[in-house]
């Protein structure tokens, strides 16, 4: 092997990690330089039913969990289906562009919902999305946003035993949908 062509090898993967580098912010930009009104948590409630918080790694990135709780029961001819849901889920925002006081980004998600029922098949569904999104900062406290996406769903096979000898399978199953949210962050 010519020692030329394993020095080549060696640059393209620090070549792309550069490049992954600067796409990313870890090379601080002039463009996106905080100033002295910026801050760097924030509180976020966002609708569709979730809340969370904002938090700022670098002037190009931020990340920003959130929690959603939901219940429910029903009765129906003397039989009452009760189900509880939670879910965490975690966006990575990345900064594309500032116009004035409106930025753009992409966000990368990923989602973990827990779900319980009386009735055996509940399942726990692993998510994952891309969306796109505008923030404007009304004040140097308060921000509001709304951003456009992509969701997938994926849950795993689960058996139960109804009774001795008997068992019931649910799943996997695989779900998209578009998803779109607003809210609001205050940086206290």
């Amino acid at each position: 092997m010519r020692r030329g062509s394993r020095r080549r090898r060696f640059l393209i993967p620090s070549g792309l990690s550069l490049l992954v580098g600067v796409f990313l912010g870890i090379y601080p930009s002039g463009a996106f330089a905080q100033d002295a009104d910026n801050h760097h948590v924030g509180i976020v409630i966002a609708y569709p039913s979730s809340v969370g918080a904002v938090f700022e790694m670098s002037p190009r990135i931020a990340l920003r969990p959130d929690l959603f709780m939901s219940g429910s029961s029903l009765t129906q001819s003397g039989q009452t289906v009760s189900s509880r849901s939670i879910a965490v889920g975690l966006d990575v925002l990345i900064w594309l562009r500032r116009y004035d006081k409106v930025r753009t980004y992409v966000t990368p998600r990923v989602s973990y919902t827990h779900n319980t029922s009386n009735q055996p098949l509940a399942q726990d569904v692993w998510g994952t999305a891309g969306s796109y999104g505008v923030e404007y900062s009304a004040t140097s406290r308060l921000a509001v946003f709304g951003e456009v996406g992509v969701f997938v769903g994926h849950s795993f096979p689960k058996t139960v035993t109804i009774a001795e000898g008997i068992s019931q399978t649910a799943g996997p199953f695989t779900s998209w949908t578009t998803r779109a949210g607003v809210g609001i962050v205050f940086y206290p």
